[in-house]
């Protein structure tokens, strides 16, 4: 690397090579070193100019710009149309805390637009743990807190009564996203119910 060029192997005859090594780590290299886990000589021809990037959570004014260019990539890898993103969708995305960084936001947007059923991204096309944790705690009062749980429940039961038992079905009925009614059972606690009728 240093003497920039190389010898395939089997041969004597050197090749001279013109490149710069860009390098990316989630580690901190100066202490992997310390430890004996990274070559130093490595370490110090790598390490001429070093580049920090925050984690996503720490700059989350880059998600909106980065969400669009991830849809445009990942609609270009699937071969589908680029979709909106909904400013509701924006808004989870927005108060999530992304431990997986890019990678993740990636991968989110991907499962949206693979299993997404319009031409807008909704809170609903997004993995329900992104839905879960970026939704805003409320704080309410108890007495209406349960008044509108109990009524939700009634609700739910009464569409699959009516759909026999088509989570499809009851989903139409009620004007829902498949996808929406499965988080709504599972927070009712509903699926034990639904599933002996």
């Amino acid at each position: 690397m240093q003497e920039r060029e190389f010898e395939r192997v089997g041969s004597n005859h050197p090749i001279k090579l013109d490149i710069r090594v860009v390098a990316a780590t989630n580690k901190n290299l100066a202490e992997v070193v310390k430890t004996g886990a990274f070559r130093t000589d490595l370490y110090h021809r790598l390490n001429v100019v070093t580049l920090t990037l925050p984690a996503l959570r720490e700059r989350r004014d880059d998600i909106p710009a980065l969400a669009e260019h991830l849809i445009a990539k990942v609609s270009r890898k699937c071969k589908m149309r680029p979709k909106q993103l909904s400013a509701e969708a924006k808004a989870c995305l927005m108060r999530y805390q992304w431990p997986g960084n890019i990678r993740e936001l990636e991968n989110a947007l991907e499962h949206a637009i693979v299993l997404g059923s319009s031409n807008t991204i909704l809170p609903d096309d997004l993995p329900e743990a992104i839905v879960e944790m970026g939704s805003p705690a409320l704080p309410l009062n108890a007495h209406y807190h349960a008044a509108i749980t109990d009524f939700k429940k009634q609700l739910v039961r009464e569409a699959f009564r009516q759909a026999k038992g088509s989570y499809l079905e009851a989903a139409k009925n009620l004007g829902m996203h498949p996808n929406s009614l499965l988080r709504l059972i599972r927070s009712l606690d509903l699926r034990s119910d639904l599933q002996a009728r």
